[in-house]
């Protein structure tokens, strides 16, 4: 969205998570973490979200999106980061106690100490002259 926002050119391509896409040599030498969304300028490499959107901004951007006064960026990166605290400490609550209901709270689960989210497609986008538009859906 960030890229059609500001109208930045741009190859979207899916990766599959759930077939492995993301550990296949091509993707690990853009990203050794094999971590989901990445983003592609030249020789450069980004693969956090948030920091894609902070660079895009900051090299796309007229000041809109992302302020370039530090006290009102400062309040932008607030909210920009403020479910990695929350997020962080709220989903594996719920998580346990959706699974402690399906499989009783007296049996272990290893999926109870790391649940992790897994989605079954995201997409790798590269900066390009001839934009690509694809789905961010399965």
């Amino acid at each position: 969205m960030t890229l059609e926002k500001l109208k930045v050119p741009y190859e979207c391509r899916r990766v599959f998570p759930l077939e492995g896409d993301h550990k296949k040599p091509e993707f690990l030498k853009l990203n050794p973490q094999h971590t989901i969304p990445v983003y592609k300028d030249g020789d450069f490499v980004l693969n956090e979200s948030r920091a894609i959107l902070a660079y895009l901004a900051t090299v796309h951007d007229d000041d809109k999106l992302y302020p370039k006064d530090p006290k009102v960026r400062a309040k932008v990166d607030c909210r920009l980061y403020f479910d990695m605290g929350l997020f962080n400490k709220i989903v594996p609550i719920i998580v346990r106690k959706k699974l402690s209901r399906l499989f009783g709270r007296h049996r272990k689960c290893n999926a109870l100490k790391n649940p992790i989210p897994i989605l079954p497609c995201r997409a790798v986008c590269f900066r390009g002259t001839s934009p690509l538009r694809t789905s961010w859906k399965a």
